[in-house]
């Protein structure tokens, strides 16, 4: 499994914080898989965080209104270069699987509203992107590198995490998605 380690033009509001971040970023980035295994022993097979974020066109949206449906959520940042491709193979897996029960939802981590509306406008999408400003949601599910994807099934638990650009198009994710919307 690759592990995306990018920070470049990465802003925290705090230098604490961002040392945090950067941190977070390096130890994901050395020990390779081994960290993604332990974060995601952490949330996997638990129910799924609840959370209410606004949205970057307005709205709130709250992950419990998504409950009888699969939800991806597909964590991503305007600094991660990996998000590119993360956030357009994400609306392709919504496009192609909306009708059988999925809701991907795009979680930004920016600081900066703007720069998320901006990066967002380049790479468009076909679901709702969120706005997780003070990281509670990132936090919440351990996040430790960008991009990041979380599988919910329709009973609002999370089965299937994903670190890497490359995961969603990776076999087992895609047979975890399928196995879910059969259930």
């Amino acid at each position: 499994m690759a592990q995306v380690c990018s920070t470049s033009r990465h802003r925290a509001p705090a230098l604490g914080l961002r040392r945090l971040s950067l941190s977070l970023l390096i130890v994901a980035c050395l020990a390779g898989s081994a960290t993604a295994e332990k974060v995601d022993d952490a949330v996997l097979d638990r129910v799924a965080a609840d959370f209410a974020l606004p949205t970057l066109n307005g709205p709130n949206i709250r992950l419990s209104e998504a409950r009888g449906e699969v939800v991806l959520l597909s964590f991503w940042s305007s600094w991660c270069g990996g998000c590119r491709a993360a956030l357009t193979r994400s609306g392709e897996l919504a496009t192609t699987y909306r009708s059988a029960g999925l809701r991907v939802i795009g979680v930004n981590l920016d600081e900066d509203r703007a720069r998320a509306q901006a990066f967002a406008q380049r790479y468009p999408s076909d679901y709702s992107q969120a706005l997780d400003v003070k990281k509670s949601v990132a936090e919440a599910y351990r996040i430790s590198s960008l991009p990041y994807f979380v599988l919910i099934d329709r009973n609002g638990v999370t089965r299937f995490v994903q670190s890497d650009a490359l995961g969603l198009d990776n076999d087992s994710l895609i047979k975890k998605l399928r196995s879910l919307l059969n259930e």
